[in-house]
């Protein structure tokens, strides 16, 4: 027999696949858990109960599904934007403005099967937004309760002795000894391609003219309205009114959008879905191409296979994430990326879902294409190339059944959150200056996630949510920190003096709540009338839908006479677990008490930091041990110590 005291000291690694039970040998085995619900680990090492979400209000629609987009004015404002049911409505500081009764709203074009599908990015105030069916918009705020959605207005002209293309036409102005001058003309007569100077416009010519399927039948003209002696610009305009002359049309714009040193990127159109363009420098909406460096750009990429454009981010480089791989796009070390110079690399070959990526430190993390993985690409000196490791390997059943959605907030917890299909939210703490990736995963009562961002606020970031709850549904609710909420969907009340009577609970009615008066855990109660009466009146209250901490941690594993403890019976004859700011535990099902001897129950239990113990745990060849918190108050686990013997 073999007596030893093994010491938990943290765990890291979170939940991990059931599929390591025998990896005893690996680091993650000794900091990983078989369960972690509704808790997350810390860098520190302890792991500790998620906040409850607070209730901020139901969307417009609750049949029709809603997304969120973050938009950030400056540093003291930034808003949640809520798109649904044909609106655009606006929360900052966690309320909808101007009020709930009477919200400010903003028509928008899409419809409820585009919002999964929309893409944006932000430089300044200027939101942009693209989807495959729609032109490109820039989202603008004058005031809290005043914004526009326009489309946006791209310049794109022709430049003499370079192509120009457009969905309509594609021609290219060949400049002769005598230079054009700016005011002259040429019309294009469509469809046959007649091409005729306004009175002498140079002994240039326009050349190769075509015309591609739908083209207006109308005259075309061809204006110079620059010029020196190296360069001439021409707009080309034809005569049907509210015909749109650029590279894209109605069913082809571009998917996918980024910025990046100073240039607007797009990509990925029906019928050029490989294909990438970039503005000018620091002029976003100029899309004219020419030679010069600053000059807009275009490039397709060439990788032997179907390559649809599923996201453009920046990073270290331009990475372009493809439904068959993931490639960067740089330039020379002193100009970057110009018309010049570019250089499209293929790096790996795992394909993105829709999914946003995400950056944490100086990683990107995607989704790969089965949704079932995330990979987090890095740049490796010694490979001199960027990796894109599975980090949910150890954890693949968190994310087995797909995710599509992600956020990261950087405070307070330096935590990712990733929305499944399946409605539940799963966390990942990933700090790869640390060696540290830890999983676990959270749901919510009578409820679905749907949807999830992230946006500086105050001193921490806030995770805003749209929450699918009692069938039909949809709520926008959120983490706070700020206060002690350990239940989900809450509310948050005081009273001038105690009450037994609270009311503001219609979203939860016909719910049994949890409810936490005066800082004491008080008997459940169901809300009938969007209102409950309490069996004692106090004077502050956090109501809410109860939720439970589980963690459970891996069979313990020892070396005895016979090699080693796995296959036999072990004791636990010991516990010593050590807590922070805790209050209430069950250890395998056993309560503990909180509550100081002489202590009064109508006082709020203090909470405890240091050490529980618990012994005489019987023997076991399955031994496992289970911390649960079923109650809505705080709960960080620190360590774990086990007196254990094993017998074989």
């Amino acid at each position: 027999m073999a007596r030893v005291k093994q010491i938990i000291t943290d765990f890291t690694s979170g939940e991990i696949s059931p599929k390591m039970i025998a990896r005893t040998d690996l680091e993650s085995y000794k900091h990983g858990c078989k369960k972690m619900l509704n808790a997350y680990p810390l860098p520190h090492g302890a792991c500790t109960r998620r906040r409850g979400t607070r209730a901020l209000v139901e969307v417009k629609d609750s049949t029709r599904p809603a997304k969120l987009i973050p938009y950030i004015y400056s540093r003291t404002i930034s808003h949640a934007l809520v798109f649904n049911a044909g609106v655009m409505r606006v929360i900052r500081d966690k309320a909808l403005l101007p009020s709930v009764a009477s919200p400010y709203e903003l028509a928008i074009p899409y419809s409820d099967a585009d919002l999964p599908s929309l893409r944006y990015t932000q430089v300044g105030t200027a939101l942009y937004i693209v989807h495959k069916n729609y032109p490109t918009k820039v989202l603008q705020r004058i005031s809290d309760t005043s914004w526009t959605l326009a489309d946006a207005s791209f310049i794109y002209k022709a430049v003499t002795d370079f192509w120009y293309e457009n969905w309509f036409i594609k021609f290219k102005i060949i400049s002769g000894t005598i230079a054009f001058v700016a005011g002259k003309q040429f019309t294009i007569t469509a469809p046959g391609g007649v091409v005729t100077p306004n009175g002498s416009a140079g002994n240039g010519t326009i050349t190769a003219v075509s015309f591609k399927n739908g083209a207006p039948t109308e005259t075309w003209y061809v204006t110079c309205d620059y010029a020196d002696a190296n360069r001439q610009e021409w707009t080309v305009a034809g005569t049907v009114s509210g015909t749109k002359i650029v590279t894209w049309h109605t069913n082809e714009y571009p998917s996918t959008i980024a910025f990046h040193e100073q240039r607007l990127y797009l990509g990925g159109t029906a019928s050029s879905p490989q294909t990438i363009w970039g503005s000018a420098i620091g002029n976003y909406n100029v899309l004219t191409r020419g030679a010069k460096d600053d000059d807009a750009i275009q490039f397709t990429i060439a990788s032997n296979q179907y390559d649809e454009m599923i996201h453009l981010t920046s990073g270290r480089y331009l990475i372009p994430l493809t439904y068959g791989g993931e490639f960067s796009m740089t330039g020379s070390n002193t100009t970057g990326i110009t018309p010049s110079t570019v250089r499209i690399t293929p790096h790996t070959y795992h394909g993105s879902n829709d999914c946003l990526p995400i950056k944490i430190g100086n990683e990107i993390l995607f989704v790969q294409r089965d949704s079932a993985k995330v990979r987090a690409i890095s740049y490796s000196v010694a490979e001199d190339t960027n990796m894109a490791p599975d980090i949910s390997v150890l954890a693949e059943h968190i994310t087995e059944s797909g995710i599509k959605e992600s956020t990261f907030a950087q405070s307070p917890h330096y935590i990712s959150w990733w929305v499944r299909n399946d409605g539940a939210l799963v966390s990942c703490v990933h700090m790869r200056d640390l060696g540290m990736t830890g999983w676990s995963k959270h749901i919510t009562p009578a409820g679905l996630f749907e949807n999830v961002i992230s946006i500086p606020e105050s001193t921490q970031d806030t995770v805003y949510m749209v929450v699918k709850r009692f069938g039909n549904k949809r709520f926008i609710e959120y983490f706070d920190h700020s206060k002690e909420i350990y239940s989900d969907s809450s509310i948050v009340a005081t009273a001038g003096s105690p009450t037994n009577t609270w009311t503001g609970l219609n979203h939860l009615e016909g719910q049994t709540v949890t409810v936490v008066g005066d800082g004491s855990v008080l008997p459940s109660v169901v809300v009938t009338g969007g209102a409950v009466t309490l069996t004692k009146a106090v004077s502050n209250v956090v109501i809410g839908l109860p939720f439970t901490v589980s963690i459970e941690l891996q069979h313990p594993y020892i070396q005895n006479e016979h090699g080693a403890s796995q296959g036999g019976n072990l004791s636990v004859s010991k516990i010593i677990a050590m807590v922070e700011n805790t209050i209430g535990m069950k250890i395998n099902d056993v309560e503990i008490p909180f509550r100081e001897f002489g202590q009064t129950t109508d006082t709020p239990i203090t909470p405890f930091t240091g050490e529980i113990e618990r012994t005489n745990l019987g023997w076991s060849n399955t031994e496992y041990m289970k911390f649960e918190q079923p109650y809505p108050l705080p709960f960080t686990l620190l360590s774990v110590v086990l007196f254990v013997n094993s017998y074989d």
